[in-house]
């Protein structure tokens, strides 16, 4: 019979959680040398994907634009550009915008500290 071997160390923790906390620890001094960077790529990143968001729906907008443009041409046309082209785009439009929205809520502590560092 194999006995599992997880000593205890003075603190009471076993070998597995004392080095998942050495590695936690080790994350942490790289994110606080890397802070100011850190920041702002994620800042920068978040607003990129504002800035997708707004691409996507203006280009949404051009193609239901075209598409209200070839009504004349039938039912089955309007239905396949709806679903081929327009569709897709609003979804992931959408999809990109509440990502968006939840990243910009998560992180505006984040934002506020960066303003209140560049002034």
């Amino acid at each position: 019979m194999m006995v599992e071997d997880r000593t205890n160390d003075e603190f009471g923790m076993d070998n597995e959680t004392a080095e998942r906390i050495i590695g936690l620890n080790t994350l942490i001094e790289e994110l606080i040398q890397d802070a100011s960077g850190l920041s702002k790529d994620l800042t920068e990143g978040i607003g990129a994907m504002g800035g997708a968001t707004a691409i996507i729906y203006t280009i949404a907008l051009i193609e239901s634009v075209i598409l209200f443009a070839n009504l004349w041409r039938g039912p089955l046309f309007i239905a396949s550009m709806f679903f081929l082209a327009l569709a897709p785009m609003l979804f992931f439009g959408t999809r990109m915008l509440l990502q968006f929205i939840e990243l910009r809520g998560k992180y505006a502590r984040i934002y506020e500290i960066r303003k209140e560092l560049e002034m």
